[in-house]
């Protein structure tokens, strides 16, 4: 699921429309224009508009097939890409060379912006957007209210009428140290955007909140269980599930890994495989060998 600003093709039309119509013609008087005379310099002005008016179009259209980006296709309602860095296409982010994966055979993932690093399958269907690469979600306005970064996805846009199977990356909090009230509150922000339908907003039921320390980490792990409010049923899941774990993030504030995925449904993503991705969130410090 991807967010970016709207984006439109560029709007040509007049700075100041003409006023009043068309001035009225000269009449010949003493001296003046002859009736012919007339009539000869109007077909020639009506020649030169016509020659004008077909550059302007022409130019006009030429402009707009340059100028207009290409169209953005949203994968949930009100989800759009932002406009990121080049997603990587390496298994692993280059800034961690020699930090082989916790879990033999699966790729290594960096939310650099946030210290963190977490492992996910290296099976088709997932792949590692990058280090700074950016999913979330706006309002109508084009505005956004929800991010993360160092994303990855898991089948990304399954059919038309849904973004993904499933959606991580990391995020943080300035405002608080709380970290058990920020893993519960940006797991419910994120399961009622990344589930809402146009039938309407997700029911959402928390499930636990709980301490966790791993991996050069301390911390609250949250998860959110979802109902959704199916429009298609065919495409969209009848349930999801959040998961965010909050640990402190330098000398305030915290930082929060979340992972969003769908489920009861063909192709999503098992629940031993999120909890996998769960057992390998880290600091981006950390050294197994440490352990």
């Amino acid at each position: 699921m991807t967010w970016p600003p709207n984006q439109h093709p560029p709007q040509y039309g007049w700075e100041h429309p003409p006023q009043g119509g068309a001035p009225a013609p000269n009449r010949p008087g003493n001296g003046g224009l002859s009736p012919i005379m007339i009539a000869v310099l109007a077909i020639v002005l009506v020649a030169v508009l016509i020659i004008a008016v077909a550059v302007v179009a022409i130019t006009l259209r030429r402009d707009a097939e340059q100028a207009a980006p290409a169209p953005v296709e949203s994968s949930a309602p009100q989800e759009r890409e932002e406009a990121p860095p080049e997603p990587s296409t390496a298994a692993s982010p280059t800034d961690l060379p020699g930090r082989p994966p916790l879990h033999e055979g699966w790729q290594v993932a960096h939310a650099v912006k946030w210290g963190l690093v977490y492992d996910i399958p290296a099976d088709d269907g997932w792949e590692f957007d990058g280090p700074e690469y950016i999913r979330g979600y706006e309002d109508d306005d084009g505005t956004p209210v929800i991010a993360m970064s160092g994303t990855s996805t898991y089948r990304d846009e399954p059919c038309e009428t849904w973004g993904s199977r499933a959606d991580l990356g990391a995020q943080g909090v300035s405002d608080s140290d709380d970290t058990a009230g920020m893993a519960e509150a940006v797991a419910l922000n994120w399961a009622g955007h990344a589930f809402e339908t146009d039938e309407g907003a997700p029911e959402t039921s928390v499930r636990s909140v709980e301490e966790f320390s791993r991996n050069g980490l301390e911390g609250h792990h949250a998860v959110i269980d979802v109902g959704v409010r199916q429009e298609d049923t065919r495409c969209q899941p009848p349930s999801g599930v959040v998961h965010a774990l909050a640990a402190p993030h330098g000398d305030g504030g915290v930082r929060v890994f979340v992972i969003v995925a769908d489920t009861g449904i063909e192709g999503a993503a098992d629940a031993d495989t999120v909890d996998g991705i769960v057992a390998t969130l880290r600091d981006t410090g950390y050294q197994p060998d440490e352990a």
